[in-house]
């Protein structure tokens, strides 16, 4: 199936088959769209378009999208490589090469780079060149400059624009580079889902942080999974007590506590995409358990893995001491 929609740098041009991705391109081109195209548009065509147009307005950084890369050998390992680049992040297209095994490779790169199937969603845009220059870019090097300025704008305004601390008590809320500091060390949190029955069901969880989004991991099934299906706003909550401050007290009513907490609110989705809960998993084996790093993760255990992802809408974090 074949469509096309208008967007702010051009127009999209997709085809898919049964739900799946199989070309996405960009042009600058404006076109005329057709009743047929309108016709051809679908449930799965308009969410792979609303997903673009959530990522061009900076609301967000990874994608669901089921789609296959088609192409030659080496265009597959060039395209798989520019999935392994960081939201936010470039690379040129030596490192690129030097990525893939075969760092003479530079213009062979390119040429893949520029034969990308599915622009966008394969970040193909992160790729420059050794000097910092833009280069070329099949969309248009204006929507080039535009997507690593919203993404390079996304990460340095997400303490000031999306973490916004809200406190009855200023001198109590802490610091960015705290709230950072601690969901960085912090091993587990608690993920709060709404029930079916409108209660709240909480469970402590092993997490960690890519590109200010929380990742976690569990069985294929269960009633967080169950709850976020049916309602994805979530909550979820780090703390860290240090110490108890009791010294020279009269009353153990005076003791109080010495802790730091941050609380993130935000929606979750549970990952379907192998590429994506692969890279989740090996970084939390990367956390976790280290000395395992090196070790293959079968395929049929990452497919039954669930992974689930949560976005911030705000952050807020708090101390006492």
């Amino acid at each position: 199936m074949r469509t096309e929609y208008p967007f702010r740098f051009g127009t999209i041009e997709m085809e898919y088959e049964d739900n799946v991705l199989n070309r996405l391109r960009c042009t600058p081109e404006i076109k005329e769209i057709t009743s047929e195209m309108i016709s051809n548009r679908s449930k799965v065509s308009d969410d792979i378009y609303y997903q673009i147009e959530e990522f061009l307005n900076g609301e967000r950084r990874e994608f669901q999208i089921k789609y296959k890369l088609k192409g030659t050998d080496f265009q597959i390992k060039v395209w798989t490589a520019l999935l392994n680049i960081p939201y936010g992040e470039t690379r040129t297209y030596k490192q690129v090469a030097e990525a893939i095994g075969n760092p003479n490779a530079g213009r062979a790169v390119g040429m893949a780079n520029n034969m990308n199937p599915i622009m966008i969603i394969v970040p193909c845009h992160r790729v420059i060149g050794s000097t910092g220059n833009l280069v070329g870019y099949a969309g248009g090097l204006d929507m080039k400059k535009a997507l690593l300025a919203t993404e390079q704008g996304s990460i340095k305004n997400f303490y000031r624009k999306v973490i916004i601390m809200q406190h009855r008590m200023k001198e109590f809320t802490m610091a960015e580079t705290a709230v950072n500091a601690l969901l960085e060390r912090a091993k587990a949190g608690r993920i709060s889902t709404i029930g079916a029955d409108g209660y709240p069901y909480t469970v402590a969880v092993h997490f960690v942080m890519i590109n200010g989004n929380v990742y976690f991991h569990g069985l294929g099934r269960g009633e967080k999974l169950d709850n976020i299906q049916n309602n994805n706003k979530v909550c979820f909550e780090v703390d860290e007590y240090t110490r108890l401050m009791a010294d020279g007290l009269k009353s153990p009513c005076d003791a109080d506590a010495e802790y730091e907490s941050v609380v993130i609110r935000g929606k979750a989705v549970i990952l379907d995409n192998f590429d994506l809960k692969k890279k989740v998993l090996t970084e939390i084996i990367r956390k976790f358990a280290p000395h395992l790093e090196n070790l293959a993760m079968p395929d049929a255990r990452i497919k039954g893995t669930a992974v689930v992802q949560i976005t911030p809408n705000s952050v807020t974090g708090k101390y006492h001491k």
